[in-house]
């Protein structure tokens, strides 16, 4: 392989790892917060816990019950 298509292989690599990360790093935050919800921990706990403002938790949960309906 070239060094032009290795640099771009590994540019997309890296950017697809750090995607893939992210995405399970947040699943996780997602089911630790659902998870302490269910244990009737209080929501600003939670968000403290899980790392993300209130909102973003209420959109979560709100979310989880339109997903169980």
């Amino acid at each position: 392989m070239c060094n032009l298509s290795e640099g771009i292989y590994n540019k997309g690599y890296i950017a697809g790892y750090a995607a893939g990360y992210l995405a399970g790093m947040l699943k996780k935050a997602k089911e630790i917060a659902y998870e302490l919800h269910d244990m009737g921990m209080a929501d600003e706990e939670i968000a403290q816990v899980a790392e993300v403002n209130m909102e973003t938790l209420h959109e979560w949960l709100a979310e989880r019950e339109e997903n169980l309906v």
